[in-house]
């Protein structure tokens, strides 16, 4: 009887804790439709930062002026640092740049950090696996979505570094390494979600490999009809040049053929899928 309560509280949680996200309710349905080979998507697999757990560092009084907030501490390795605003103002985008001092454990400051963000308020996170809590500040574009830009901490500089790019609702590997960026594209009945796999070696941050799965959807929020382009390089994918595309046939043609012919669409399509399990 215990094990049966166990059981079903470990099913309540699960479904509480890893919801199937819309991307994978969508990809199963595709699958259950045409019997085709699962794509498992990062959603399933992946964890990311706590929204919750965000520090704000100023805010707009009564009269509209920036006034900064308490000291932010954090921890290095069991040594304790903290962030202090020097300076806050607003840019011509209408983004908050910031100055921080970075103080060390011996409270000297080791930095003096200078920042954009859309929010007066950051992120401490460990976003390349090496032990160290990095800097990400939040961007939120013209449809609401939230991307990133991560500063790196350098453990023998004792500073952060500036990524170059900034990254859409990012999710972390921390066993092979891997940060995936998830991008959500809504218009009318097109869906579009790209993933873009980066892993860390001896530091340095490398592009793996990116797919972006399209979905045609009706008035019941059902696909009925899919494809999707996979990019093997960051050239690939800027110049959107040597791109692998491959669409399903629409259901209604899929219905029509004849067995053999249904056995040769599932066999292209589980091939081509290959290339986006390799993640």
């Amino acid at each position: 009887m215990k094990k049966i309560i166990f059981i079903a509280l470990f099913t309540v949680l699960g479904g509480l804790f890893f919801a199937e996200s819309e991307c994978e309710k969508l990809m199963s349905k595709i699958e259950a439709k045409y019997d085709v080979k699962h794509l498992e998507l990062p959603d399933s697999y992946l964890t990311s930062f706590d929204l919750n757990s965000i520090k704000k560092f100023a805010k707009v009084d009564w009269r509209g002026r920036l006034v900064s907030s308490d000291l932010i501490e954090f921890k290095q390795k069991g040594k304790n640092y903290k962030l202090q605003v020097e300076s806050v103002g607003t840019n011509c985008f209408y983004e908050y740049k910031t100055t921080f001092k970075v103080i060390d454990y011996d409270n000297q400051v080791v930095q003096l950090l200078k920042t954009e963000s859309d929010l007066l308020a950051l992120y401490l996170f460990d976003c390349d696996f090496d032990g160290y809590e990095d800097l990400l500040l939040p961007f939120e574009d013209d449809d609401g979505n939230r991307f990133y830009c991560i500063y790196f901490w350098s453990q023998a500089q004792r500073k952060f570094k500036k990524d170059d790019r900034k990254l859409y609702a990012p999710q972390f590997d921390s066993k092979h390494k891997k940060i995936v960026e998830k991008q959500t594209e809504v218009k009318g009945s097109f869906r579009t979600e790209t993933y873009t796999f980066y892993e860390f070696r001896f530091g340095i941050k490398r592009f793996c490999g990116s797919y972006k799965l399209n979905f045609v959807l009706n008035s019941k929020k059902e696909p009925v009809d899919f494809n999707f382009i996979f990019w093997d390089s960051e050239e690939a994918k800027e110049k959107k040049i040597g791109e692998y595309i491959y669409s399903l046939p629409s259901w209604a043609a899929f219905e029509s053929f004849s067995e053999s012919e249904k056995k040769e669409t599932r066999k292209q399509y589980n091939k081509m899928i290959k290339m986006l399990d390799i993640f």
